[in-house]
């Protein structure tokens, strides 16, 4: 059963305009959201993303992805029950 409880923020950033802050319940639905691998979003993730031979251009997005820590998953879990 799939946890109803955000795990992760994405924030995505082009051209200095933040066009994505949204919370998601895990990376798979990150991959769809974004329309990308699985692969490469646990990459990202896991901050093994080493090639960023096109990080100067001005199109080329920048894409965060954090793990949201336990205190805030427990008050997002209480929020839901009250």
């Amino acid at each position: 059963m799939k946890s109803k409880l955000n795990k992760w923020n994405v924030k995505v950033i082009l051209m200095n305009e933040e066009k994505l802050n949204k919370c998601f319940t895990c990376l798979q639905d990150i991959a769809e959201e974004l329309n990308i691998s699985r692969h490469i979003v646990n990459d990202i993730a896991n901050n093994r993303k080493k090639n960023n031979k096109y990080g100067d251009c001005i199109y080329y997005p920048k894409i965060t992805i954090t793990e949201i820590n336990k205190e805030d998953r427990i008050k997002e879990e209480l929020e839901i029950i009250a």
